[in-house]
């Protein structure tokens, strides 16, 4: 099985096929899962920045900036996240327990901060009587909910998730609005494992939309 068990989050992936590190890297270089997109010059409606409980993140914001300083322009932010509890070795930012704290404490600090903005914070999710977290889809929905005015959205994730999340954005968006993909290269100690359940995550949604 590439993906990863049921409840178990990406930061708990252990050493899986990680022999193949090497010699799997190219093909998922070939199939989109590795280096950076850079997002199309241009003006958007929409910046919309996934969350993550990662350092990801912040990495979505360091890597946007030079873009904004010169080819890229957009008009609202749009922040999808959740108030999923940290892991304790991501606190070190020191801007809450939540994604959803980190996320807004680092867009504060970011170029984007001077910019309209809305943060989409998903709660934990009761199913089944046990607490999950939310999804992309989830808070994306949760965005579409609050009926955005349609425009144009640059779509910013960071590698190995820009397929998917990108993907699935462009799926549930209305056809009065287009989307962009853009992010970050996948950081270089980032685990086979990781790509894989990505992977695989991408194939069986992509079967689904």
């Amino acid at each position: 099985m590439l993906l990863r068990k049921k409840g178990q989050e990406r930061w708990e992936i252990g050493a899986v096929f990680e022999e193949k590190h090497k010699e799997l890297l190219p093909y998922l270089e070939q199939l989109g899962f590795v280096k950076a997109v850079a997002p199309m010059p241009g003006l958007y409606d929409y910046f919309i920045i996934f969350g993550f409980a990662t350092s990801d993140m912040k990495n979505q914001f360091d890597y946007i900036t030079p873009f904004i300083q010169s080819t890229v322009r957009g008009k609202n932010v749009i922040l999808l996240t959740s108030s999923l509890p940290l892991p304790e070795q991501f606190k070190r930012y020191h801007f809450g327990e939540t994604e959803a704290a980190m996320m807004c404490g680092l867009f504060k600090q970011s170029i984007l901060s001077g910019k309209p903005s809305q943060c989409i914070e998903v709660p934990m999710i009761v199913e089944h009587n046990k607490m999950r977290r939310p999804t992309t889809q989830d808070t994306i929905e949760a965005w579409l909910a609050t009926r955005p005015v349609p425009g144009s959205c640059l779509a910013l994730s960071a590698q190995p998730f820009i397929r998917r999340q990108s993907s699935l954005l462009e799926a549930l968006l209305p056809s009065s609005f287009t989307m962009t993909p853009a992010g970050p290269e996948a950081e270089h100690d980032t685990p086979i494992g990781l790509y894989l359940d990505e992977l695989a995550r991408a194939l069986h949604q992509e079967f689904q939309i």
